[in-house]
């Protein structure tokens, strides 16, 4: 698997933030949309060539093909994100995944296999598909899910709800942000909690009961 990779680098900073894209999303798009955060960190955007992650998946019941392809993605994503904290020289304590929709789904995944915890990641729009297959928590990296209960394509009941039980029961730290309203997007007023997040303003975690 082949990436495509946009950056802004801040030759003072010792953050990273790797920006994993949505589904037909653009490294270059997602990069623009977080560079209005106005971070204090290095930013990457990470895009695959064939702009998927996995092959999309025909619902939570028929989504074999979708599992298969994040088990043979998750390897090159490892890679790659190890490479660019290797060029911008920062640690993984001091990198946070960012990532949107099946981008989201990613960062998840990528975390859930690492013994050693990044320094945030951040979910836009995005959840777990195989909740009975998805790992025991590994390390203390603490996650931000931002879901809109009208989300038509990672359905609120179908998806976000069971993320959240799975997350919960498999010892993951978590919170999450939600609005009624919303759809499938992201807006300002989600950077604005995600940038708080992951300089970490925001300190306090109780899972969702």
């Amino acid at each position: 698997m082949r990436f495509v990779l946009k950056s802004i680098l801040r030759n003072n900073s010792d953050k990273l933030v790797c920006l994993l894209t949505g589904r037909g999303q653009t490294a270059h798009e997602f990069l623009d949309i977080y560079d209005h955060a106005e971070l204090d960190c290095n930013l990457v955007a990470i895009q695959p060539e064939q702009s998927e992650w996995y092959p999309l998946p025909n619902g939570a019941n028929d989504q074999i093909s979708a599992a298969l392809g994040i088990k043979v993605s998750l390897p090159y994503l490892h890679k790659a994100v190890k490479s660019v904290m290797s060029k911008v020289k920062v640690e993984k304590r001091n990198t946070s995944l960012v990532g949107f929709s099946a981008g989201g789904v990613m960062a998840l995944e990528l975390n859930a296999h690492n013994k050693k915890s990044f320094r945030s990641i951040v979910v836009h729009a995005g959840a777990i598909l195989r909740t009975d297959k998805f790992p025991i928590s590994k390390n203390n990296t603490p996650i931000l899910l931002i879901h809109n209960q009208d989300d038509d394509c990672f359905k609120w009941e179908e998806r976000f709800v069971p993320m959240c039980e799975c997350l919960k029961n498999k010892g993951y730290k978590f919170i999450i942000k939600t609005e009624c309203e919303g759809d499938h997007s992201i807006y300002k007023k989600d950077l604005e909690v995600a940038k708080k997040f992951i300089n970490k303003d925001i300190l306090h975690f109780s899972n969702p009961s």
